[in-house]
C-alpha cells in the first residue's frame, strides 16, 4: 500500500516500481507484479538513455568550447550543430551555436540562434548576447532594445529577490 501511495504521488520512482514488483510477486499477484517490473524496465531503460545522451551532449560541448577557444570557428559551430540535434529544444544549446557563429563573425545567423534560445529562456545574458549580435550586423537600434531588455529582466529579478527577503 504505501509502494502504491508513493507511485500515485510520483510514478517516476523506479526503485518503488521495483519494490512493488518484486513484493507483488512474493505475494503470488505475478500479473500485476509483471506489469509492475515491465514499467521499472522502461524507466531503467530510459533512464540509461538520456544518460547516455547526456554524457554525448557534454562531450559534444566540450569538443566544441576547445575549438572555439583554438580559433576552429568552423569546427566548433559544426560540432554544437550536433548538440543541438540531440537536444533541440534547449536554450542552451541554441545559445552556444549563436555565440559561436557570433565569433566565427557571422551575426545574421547568431541573431537567429540566440533569438530562438530567449524563446526558450530568457536570460539577461541571453539579451546582451543579442545586442552584441545585432552591433555587429549594424543595427544599433535593435541592439539598444537587446539591452534595455536585459537591463528589465536584471531589475524584474532584483526585485523578486528583495521581495522574497521581506516574507
Amino acid at each position: 500500500v504505501a509502494l502504491e501511495r508513493a507511485l500515485s504521488l510520483d510514478p517516476s520512482l523506479r526503485e518503488a516500481r521495483y519494490a512493488l514488483g518484486t513484493s507483488l510477486m512474493r505475494l503470488g499477484k505475478t500479473e500485476e507484479a509483471k506489469r509492475a517490473l515491465e514499467v521499472f524496465q522502461q524507466q531503467q531503460a530510459d533512464a540509461e538513455a538520456a544518460g547516455q545522451r547526456a554524457f554525448q551532449l557534454d562531450a559534444l560541448r566540450r569538443e566544441a568550447s576547445k575549438n572555439l577557444l583554438a580559433g576552429a570557428f568552423d569546427l566548433a559551430i559544426a560540432t554544437y550543430v550536433e548538440a543541438l540535434k540531440l537536444e533541440p529544444d534547449s536554450a542552451r544549446s541554441r545559445r552556444d551555436l549563436g555565440l559561436a557563429l557570433l565569433r566565427a563573425n557571422r551575426p545574421q545567423e547568431a541573431i537567429e540562434h540566440l533569438e530562438a534560445a530567449q524563446k526558450l529562456e530568457q536570460t539577461a545574458e541571453g539579451f546582451t548576447y543579442l545586442a552584441d549580435a545585432y552591433i555587429a550586423a549594424g543595427d544599433r537600434d535593435a541592439a539598444a532594445r537587446q539591452r534595455s531588455l536585459a537591463q528589465q529582466l536584471i531589475l524584474q529579478i532584483k526585485l523578486a529577490r528583495i521581495r522574497e527577503l521581506a516574507r
